[in-house]
């Protein structure tokens, strides 16, 4: 597996993560 595919993925996980956070906040 390449480093910016681990990356992307970390990173759209990342990105689910907050929006759930926000919802939970608003």
């Amino acid at each position: 597996m390449h480093l910016g595919v681990i990356l992307s993925v970390r990173f759209s996980l990342l990105t689910v993560h907050i929006l759930i956070y926000l919802q939970y906040f608003c």
